[in-house]
């Protein structure tokens, strides 16, 4: 009983603890925008679009000039293998950093992320 009564009188946390952090006021889409299309139209944007982002995304970074890159089909299955590497590499970099492993150097660690950046920006046909 008396532990509940000290946890009643803890003050509680303000503000956000998880998620990204909310967006200035300035930068909130707060704008709907809807058009109709045709079967043929909708079916050539899911073609168009990565999958991995939202027709809404898309569209909205298309029509701003500021279009995302695919990643072409014959690179795709390579585009997945070098995520998942990335992956890998920011855990062990998180791993270094904290001191969880023994001789990896982080400045190695960072030179392969930089590397495979590049490469992933090759396999997207950036010159």
């Amino acid at each position: 009983m008396e532990e509940q009564e000290q946890e009643a009188q803890k003050p509680k946390a303000k503000g956000r603890k998880r998620g990204p952090k909310p967006r200035p006021k300035a930068e909130l889409r707060r704008h709907p925008i809807t058009c109709r299309v045709t079967d043929a139209e909708l079916a050539e944007i899911d073609d168009r679009r990565p999958k991995t982002i939202t027709r809404g995304e898309w569209l909205r970074t298309a029509a701003l000039l500021r279009a995302p890159a695919r990643v072409p089909a014959v690179n795709q299955e390579a585009w997945g293998h070098a995520g998942r590497i990335a992956g890998g590499l920011t855990t062990l970099a998180k791993a270094a950093a904290e001191g969880r492993t023994v001789g990896v150097d982080p400045d190695a660690i960072e030179e392969l992320r930089l590397a495979l950046a590049e490469v992933r920006r090759l396999m997207k046909g950036g010159k």
